[in-house]
């Protein structure tokens, strides 16, 4: 994140800092679609600036995306 700070907004800071306080609380992964509507509401912003912002940050390098498969029970 140090080598790209300048390159984000307040808002995409601010998630990058959310994603990884909730990564802290729920190590593992997360589902990152699950979560827009929160890191919104909470950050007060809009879900469409939380979509961009995670699509930067991917395309930065800084947030990786994976796609996983739920297993069955």
């Amino acid at each position: 994140m140090a080598t790209h700070y300048y390159d984000l907004t307040e808002s995409e800071r601010a998630i990058v800092f959310k994603l990884a306080s909730h990564a802290l609380e729920h190590p593992g992964g997360m589902s990152f679609e699950g979560r827009y509507n929160r890191f919104a509401s909470s950050l007060e912003i809009s879900t469409k600036t939380v979509y961009r912002a995670i699509s930067k940050l991917i395309s930065l390098g800084i947030v990786k995306k994976e796609t996983t498969v739920k297993r069955k029970c």
